[in-house]
């Protein structure tokens, strides 16, 4: 039988969290660097020019990460990510949504706003689109290297409107940083994994990002404060089943402030932006935590929050899930229409 393709690149939080998946599942794959010598082959399949990118062995392309998780969890065999719980099954697809589409923000602040950070994935990054045979040539390998880096740099500084990474917001994006590694921290005091002895969507929704931080210098010195979550970064590089899911009541205690953390911080914002997307604004401000946070609407952003809305009605007459929503702050978010 055919392997999977995966292609991707370490600085991708999405394509690391799908090849982390990969390897829990023990799915037979081929990890392929997107890089100038494989650009045919990846521009043969991808409908878009972005990693992760997978290719399944009857040569179907799939690619965006939740969705691709979600379709090869129907058809393939190994252990399950979604808790049998009803409850922490939406939990937890829920905190991989903020993780996805918020602790993005803390990554792409630090690696473009801090000066060593952006020379250390610029040069990275910049290998990626440099063929190897100049790259090996003494001076005029690392002459290109360098002026593909200070390309790269330049690009995703003028991006930082995608994600509102600019440095008036970054009292915000720090501090929901160090909020939820203290918050991950505690939480992991006991278990290996979010959920228990196996990870969910959670897990590689949050260790994308994560990981991905911890490649980065600056905060890299955040995470290796924090033991827990230094040994689950290491433990979720090859997850492996260690037992069940907790219960709703094991977990809840350490669980319901990293909740309350998704519905403080990530929540207005997703509101804010779906209702800009919808009213066609050139850029909206929200209240996190008391502070002012301004960027620019996105219509993804606003899509995948419709989804986790739409996939919330599938749950909505679970009394303990709604319990545990209202009393975090969150029920309010899912019922209302945005878009």
């Amino acid at each position: 039988m055919e392997k999977y393709k995966v292609f991707g690149v370490e600085l991708s939080p999405y394509s690391v969290k799908v090849r982390s998946y990969f390897r829990y599942k023990e799915l037979d794959h081929v990890w392929i660097v997107r890089n100038f010598e494989g650009r045919s082959e990846f521009n043969k399949y991808a409908k878009i020019p972005i990693v992760p990118l997978v290719v399944t062995p009857d040569n179907t392309a799939l690619q965006d990460s939740t969705p691709l998780i979600e379709e090869l969890e129907k058809g393939t065999s190994g252990p399950k990510i979604l808790p049998e719980d009803p409850t922490l099954a939406f939990l937890s697809r829920m905190i991989e949504e903020y993780a996805d589409e918020w602790i993005n923000k803390p990554l792409f602040h630090y690696r473009w706003n801090y000066k060593k950070d952006e020379i250390n994935a610029s040069k990275i990054i910049s290998t990626y689109f440099t063929p190897q045979f100049l790259q090996k040539m003494p001076l005029l390998g690392g002459l290109i290297v360098k002026i593909i880096s200070l390309y790269v740099a330049k690009r995703q500084i003028s991006r930082r409107h995608w994600l509102g990474t600019f440095p008036e917001n970054a009292p915000i994006i720090e501090s929901s940083l160090i909020r939820i590694l203290d918050l991950m921290d505690n939480h992991l005091k006991t278990r290996p994994y979010m959920f228990g002895r196996k990870p969910t969507m959670a897990d590689f929704g949050l260790w994308g990002q994560i990981y991905n931080l911890y490649l980065d210098p600056t905060p890299n010195s955040l995470i290796i404060k924090r033991q827990n979550v230094l040994n689950w970064v290491e433990r979720m590089l090859f997850p492996k089943e260690e037992g069940h899911f907790e219960t709703f009541e094991q977990l809840i205690p350490t669980l319901t402030p990293i909740l309350e953390e998704v519905s403080e911080i990530y929540f207005p914002w997703a509101k804010a932006n779906s209702l800009a997307v919808k009213e066609r604004k050139e850029s909206f401000n929200v209240q996190l935590k008391g502070k002012t946070f301004k960027q620019k609407p996105i219509k993804y952003q606003a899509k995948t929050f419709k989804i986790l809305q739409e996939l919330y009605k599938e749950y909505n007459e679970n009394q303990n899930l709604n319990d545990i929503l209202e009393k975090v702050g969150c029920l309010r978010y899912l019922n209302e229409e945005t878009i």
